[in-house]
């Protein structure tokens, strides 16, 4: 009588377990879909592995209601039954964190991991999870999810993440219970010295008190320009005399003023390796390291020179201006200077240089060929308004520019009387052996015959397969 009014007593029979019973009343009628399939919700909420199995053989839907049925199983830690369900179809790619929150309020740890290895929950919430855990305390359930769920590789690239959070309880628990090898604790420490406070740094210095690995690691604190892990380093056992030469030329290259004063402080000589300390403060350009070497002996008498070179070496303008206003002379090789610069594309270097007098024309115009080679338009600019010959070599600098396929370099360079035309039209041919639409569109608008020299082509391309394309260009111009 009750199954035919549609009252849907199977519902409470599948929440108290009653498989016969459940059985019964669906064979005599009762609707498994009633109630939105409260059926299954229920079973699956209680874990009645036989009743949530038999109503499923028997069609109840395991999707219905946004997947109620395998929330309840994971709610409530019901491993079995939410492997049925899983087996038949449940949607995993839903937001569970409300069920994975409650599962871990509860410490069903089995119930997450089992979760976490089928992927119910997005990866991106996992580290939120345990980081909860541990801000509870709760540490034995932190380190059962890493150590069931977390691969190496998977916890290193969040270690980064945990360094810039100043969460050292995240990070000694991934260290000592996913990372245990400590090969990599060096590269840990480079990361923590960048990214994270003091006593995540201490935390890996304290894993590794060797007095190599502590040496080395002064290094990178030179290097960061951290002066607290430097300290810190020292107190543990680093000698700042152990490398002296190398450390003090990296703090003086990176500009990190307080790590130098405190290297000359704890003894190193200011002079120690030939005056290290002012080349590679005019290596890396920094005026104030510069003006401070000074102001503590460094004479600009014996190694300005020297400092000058370097400066312009490394394209450090304001550093090489710094030197040539205190009344430094280049006596070096002016030509050879600007060939070097030239070849690294240091603009402000070449302009100082052609200033102090360097034959801009030197080396069959290499600066200007560099400048082209390297596409750099800006140098290009600066070398022909310095009167840098761009006839030079027969018109090198446009086949060149053409072989390169820079169309802004070719526009200008046509702009200020490159002949297009030299050499039968190389630059064409240069254009149409690289397929270069743009560049030959670029020649024909201003004037390039359209022809195409077959065997020139095919000479070209014997010597560029030769690896030997731009020196063909400089030595013997096509």
């Amino acid at each position: 009588m009750l199954i035919g009014s549609g009252v849907d007593i199977h519902t409470e029979a599948s929440y108290n377990g009653h498989y016969e019973l459940v059985k019964y009343l669906v064979e005599s009628g009762a609707d498994i879909h009633a109630e939105n399939k409260c059926a299954l919700r229920w079973a699956s909420a209680k874990g009645c592995l036989d009743v949530a199995r038999f109503l499923v053989e028997n069609g109840a839907n395991v999707q219905a209601d946004d997947n109620r049925a395998i929330r309840n199983a994971l709610r409530y830690g019901r491993i079995e039954t939410m492997e049925c369900l899983l087996n038949n179809k449940s949607d995993i790619n839903l937001n569970f964190n409300h069920e994975i929150r409650y599962v871990l309020e509860n410490n069903n740890f089995k119930a997450v991991t089992y979760a976490f290895q089928h992927e119910v929950t997005c990866h991106g919430e996992m580290h939120d999870q345990i980081k909860q855990t541990l801000e509870d305390e709760n540490y034995s359930l932190a380190s059962y999810l890493i150590q069931e769920y977390f691969d190496e590789c998977a916890t290193k690239s969040r270690l980064d993440i945990r360094y810039r959070e100043n969460y050292l309880k995240l990070v000694k628990c991934l260290i000592e219970n996913a990372i245990k090898d400590s090969s990599s604790d060096e590269l840990d420490f480079n990361r923590s010295i960048n990214n994270g406070p003091l006593n995540i740094c201490q935390y890996f210095i304290k894993r590794d008190l060797s007095i190599d690995t502590l040496n080395e690691r002064i290094k990178i604190a030179c290097k960061s320009g951290n002066l607290d892990v430097l300290k810190s380093l020292v107190c543990f056992g680093a000698d700042t005399q152990n490398n002296k030469s190398i450390i003090l030329s990296i703090a003086c290259n990176k500009g990190h003023l307080e790590i130098v004063k405190y290297l000359l402080a704890s003894g190193i000589d200011i002079h120690t390796d030939d005056e290290i300390a002012i080349i590679s403060a005019s290596k890396g350009g920094n005026i104030k390291m510069i003006k401070f070497l000074i102001e503590n002996g460094i004479s600009l008498n014996e190694n300005g020179e020297e400092a000058l070179i370097c400066a312009l070496g490394n394209n450090q303008v304001n550093a090489a201006q710094f030197f040539l206003n205190q009344g430094i002379e280049l006596k070096a090789n002016k030509e050879s200077l600007l060939a070097k610069v030239s070849e690294s594309g240091n603009l402000g270097s070449v302009s100082i240089l052609v200033e102090l007098g360097a034959d801009i024309h030197c080396e069959s115009s290499i600066a200007l060929r560099k400048a082209v080679e390297h596409q750099n338009l800006k140098l290009v600019k600066c070398l022909i308004e310095k009167c840098a010959n761009l006839r030079a070599n027969n018109d090198i600098a446009i086949k060149i520019a053409s072989s390169k396929g820079n169309v802004g370099v070719i526009d200008y360079l046509i702009q200020k009387g490159a002949d297009i035309h030299a050499n039968n039209d190389r630059a064409l041919i240069w254009a149409r052996f690289n397929n270069n639409k743009y560049v030959v569109d670029c020649l024909l608008k201003n004037g390039e015959n359209d022809s195409n020299n077959a065997d020139a082509i095919t000479v070209l391309k014997l010597k560029t397969e030769s690896g030997i394309m731009c020196e063909t260009l400089i030595e013997n111009p096509l």
